[in-house]
């Protein structure tokens, strides 16, 4: 048995039973979804678009998530309005069973954990070499990842407006931003400024 094996028979013996808190899956139509009022991720126009060349080219591969105690999505909700605006198509789920607090605990952890994940650069490029797209905003996305076009990217973000700003496509991550915002458009950027604090950038604003 190697180090490696030996020490996960530690971690084995160690931890305590992990609850499992799916309950449920199925498939119902977008239009039934109710979406998380406290869902705080948005989504650039650039992840959208190649979400939706993703969808159209292979299908679903992942479900969203839903609480059965609340009944409202905790992770899905660009999918769903994919689907929706795809004819108010059919979308799998699975349905778990937390309480209000565990939801928000969730919420808001699902997706920062994902993505600490770092990227093995070789492996990556190995793995697009097997990957072929007719979309564009997918084939874009995919070339982002190999930090391909991040000039264009660095170049061009002045002029973009914040909610056109994708983060993980810059070539280097900004620790602190100062954003002039008229007091009125607050509640317009809320979900934008809670994205970019989950992702370590700090925020400092102003409405000079």
């Amino acid at each position: 048995m190697s180090e490696r094996e030996l020490d996960y028979g530690v971690n084995r013996k160690n931890a305590g039973a992990w609850r499992n808190r799916i309950v449920g899956e199925g498939e119902k139509r977008a239009s039934e979804f109710q979406a998380h009022p406290l869902n705080w991720r948005a989504h650039p126009q650039s992840q959208s678009d190649a979400l939706k060349g993703a969808l159209n080219e292979v299908g679903w591969v992942q479900r969203v998530i839903l609480n059965r105690q609340t009944g409202r999505l905790i992770d899905g909700h660009e999918r769903v309005r994919q689907a929706l605006d795809n004819g108010d198509a059919l979308v799998p789920y699975l349905e778990v069973d937390l309480s209000e607090e565990e939801e928000s605990y969730v919420l808001a952890t699902l997706d920062p954990l994902s993505a600490m994940a770092l990227a093995d650069q070789d492996a990556l490029a190995s793995l697009l070499d097997d990957v072929a797209t007719d979309s564009a905003a997918v084939a874009t996305m995919l070339g982002a990842l190999l930090g391909e076009d991040d000039d264009e990217d660095a170049k061009t973000i002045a002029d973009r407006s914040l909610q056109e700003i994708d983060v993980d496509r810059l070539p280097v991550k900004p620790v602190w931003c100062l954003l002039a915002i008229p007091t009125e458009r607050l509640p317009d950027v809320t979900a934008i400024l809670i994205s970019l604090e989950q992702m370590g950038i700090s925020v400092e604003m102003s409405d000079d």
